[in-house]
């Protein structure tokens, strides 16, 4: 995500990931003590802080984008573009007005009609 997205605050960070309340701060942390995330003064706003990779987070990315691109070969081929569709739709449809559902929105709009390979390798999903 912040690969794609740059520097982002927690708050930020976590409206983007689909994970449970909490969920956030506790994986910046393991991150950071990894050597993969900075934390850095926000220089708009000094009450914030702003996370962004580090050197040895950047040199990640590529394999990253190679695990992604072999799960969208995968699913296209185990489903076909109608069925990815459905898929998709039905998740939205399941998770409704959920926090998870809100995340979901936030992270790849209303795109009615996605497949999920699609989903995987769109820009808003890094």
């Amino acid at each position: 995500m912040l690969g794609q997205h740059g520097p982002k605050t927690l708050k930020g960070l976590g409206e983007l990931l689909i994970c449970e309340t909490g969920s956030p701060s506790r994986l910046v942390d393991s991150l950071v003590q990894r050597g993969l995330i900075d934390r850095t003064d926000n220089p708009i706003d000094r009450r914030q802080v702003l996370l962004q990779l580090t050197k040895d987070g950047r040199k990640l990315r590529p394999q990253i984008e190679a695990v992604e691109v072999l799960l969208e070969q995968k699913l296209q081929q185990a489903f076909d573009d109608a069925t990815q569709s459905d898929v998709v739709h039905r998740i939205r449809l399941f998770l409704g007005d959920t926090n998870v559902g809100a995340a979901l929105r936030r992270r790849f709009g209303g795109r009615p009609q996605v497949n999920a390979g699609a989903l995987i390798r769109s820009e808003s999903f890094r």
